[in-house]
C-alpha cells in the first residue's frame, strides 16, 4: 500500500517494483480428497484409456505394462500405491512420468482416476515434507493454492521406494 509521510514524501513499495516470486508448474490429480501433484517437468505425456497387460505375481499396486508407441512401460495404480483401494470411477487416465534409477532415465506410467489438472504453486507456498503424515520419502512437499493443499510427489522416489519394499519382501 502507498501512503504519504508526515513530510509529504510517497512511502511503501515502489510502484516499478518487479514480483520475483518463481512459479512452479504440477500436474494435480484427486485421490479421495487429497491432492497430489508432479512437477509438470516430470510428465512426459498422458494417455486415455490405453490398455495394461497384467503382470503375474505383481505387487497389488502394480497393473501390468502398457505399449506407448513400441516402448514397453509398467504402470502402477497410484490410488493403490498411496493406500486408498481400488479406483473411484472406470474413467482412467495413465501419467507417463520421467523417472531416473542409476542415471537411467526410463518412463513409468502412473494410472490415476480423477481427471488431471495444471496448478501453478509459488515456490515460497511449498514446505519441505518430512513424512509425518505417513507418506514416506516420495511426497518431497506441501504447496498451498488459495482453495487447496498439494502433496508434491517425486516419481523417482516413489519408484525407488517400490524397489526397497520389494526388495525386502523377497
Amino acid at each position: 500500500m502507498i501512503g504519504v509521510s508526515e513530510s509529504g514524501a510517497l512511502s511503501g513499495p515502489s510502484l516499478d517494483h518487479e514480483d520475483t516470486s518463481t512459479f512452479r508448474k504440477f500436474l494435480c490429480f484427486r485421490i479421495e480428497d487429497e491432492l497430489h501433484g508432479f512437477e509438470l517437468t516430470d510428465v512426459l505425456e498422458i494417455v486415455k484409456d490405453s490398455s495394461i497387460t497384467r503382470v503375474p505375481n505383481a505387487q497389488p499396486w502394480v497393473c501390468g505394462v502398457t505399449n506407448l508407441r513400441g516402448r514397453v512401460t509398467p504402470v502402477i495404480d497410484l490410488r493403490q500405491r498411496l493406500g486408498a483401494g481400488d479406483a473411484e470411477s472406470e474413467l482412467s487416465w495413465i501419467l507417463v512420468l520421467e523417472v531416473v534409477l542409476e542415471d537411467k532415465a526410463m518412463a513409468l506410467g502412473a494410472l490415476v482416476s480423477s481427471l488431471p489438472e495444471v496448478v501453478s504453486l509459488n515456490e515460497n507456498d511449498i514446505q519441505p515434507h518430512h513424512g509425518a503424515s505417513g507418506r514416506s520419502s516420495y511426497v518431497t512437499g506441501i504447496g498451498h493454492t488459495e482453495t487447496d493443499v498439494v502433496q508434491v510427489v517425486n516419481p523417482t522416489r516413489l519408484v525407488e521406494e517400490c524397489i526397497a519394499e520389494e526388495t525386502v519382501s523377497e
